[in-house]
């Protein structure tokens, strides 16, 4: 259904357009609010001083040469989609012709989510925990072959922070969690000690969080440190 209401680019440009004017346009040389559209230079022209911004100006499609529509499917299969998705799949799905192009429209995407989920902390009800997960470790010889590598690192750590939602209790269930999960953010740690603990809670939990965590005394007692940012720890 997507693909079909936005196969053309005149209609994919139309809608960052209807996108970006909901936000608002203001003047980078006045900082007025009032705007006219250039319909034959695709670009806003302030009513004020007559600057013209273009319609990628700002965004993270500045100075590429990417059609909207390229764009618009990469934002899409992106955020719409729980895969990840490798530069040679998503050319295919895209039907480019230039690898480094794709890749790089990619590399922007990320950058851009990276950055705006850095701008928004957890709040309310928090769970907190330490993860581990299983990474590859390649060796010197294998990355000069470009082979895969064979062993595994177990010990890439992680402090994981979910916000939750308790459910009323009628519709609660034996045996099933009392809250449900809304959001996530998660900081790979070279350690758990108790300066990279607070330092990361800083950064993913808002002062007014209430925070649970499972009760090990090294995680623990390491985020009590940080309860002068929160009002109640569980």
């Amino acid at each position: 259904m997507f693909f079909s209401l936005y196969a053309e680019e005149e209609k994919c440009g139309l809608f960052f357009k209807e996108q970006r004017e909901r936000g608002g346009i203001r003047c980078k040389k006045c900082d007025s609010t009032e705007h006219f559209w250039i319909e034959n230079q695709i670009k806003w022209q302030c009513r004020k001083c007559k600057y013209r911004r273009g319609l990628k100006c700002g965004t993270v499609m500045e100075n590429s040469n990417l059609g909207y529509r390229v764009w618009l499917w990469a934002l899409y299969l992106v955020s719409a989609t729980k895969k990840g998705f490798s530069a040679l799949e998503m050319q295919r799905l895209l039907g480019h012709s230039r690898y480094e192009s794709i890749w790089l429209l990619l590399h922007k995407i990320r950058v851009s989510m990276g950055n705006r989920d850095d701008k928004y902390k957890l709040t309310g009800f928090i769970e907190m925990d330490e993860a581990f997960f299983e990474g590859h470790r390649k060796k010197a010889d294998e990355l000069c072959e470009g082979k895969q590598p064979k062993e595994l690192d177990r010990q890439v750590k992680a402090v994981v922070a979910v916000s939750t939602t308790p459910i009323p209790a009628e519709k609660r269930k034996k045996g099933r969690p009392d809250t449900y999960p809304k959001y996530v953010k998660m900081n790979v740690v070279s350690s758990l000690n108790k300066k990279e603990v607070t330092y990361d809670a800083a950064k993913m939990i808002q002062k007014s969080a209430t925070v649970k965590t499972d009760g090990k005394r090294d995680v623990t007692e390491d985020c009590r440190r940080f309860a002068r940012y929160t009002k109640k720890w569980l």
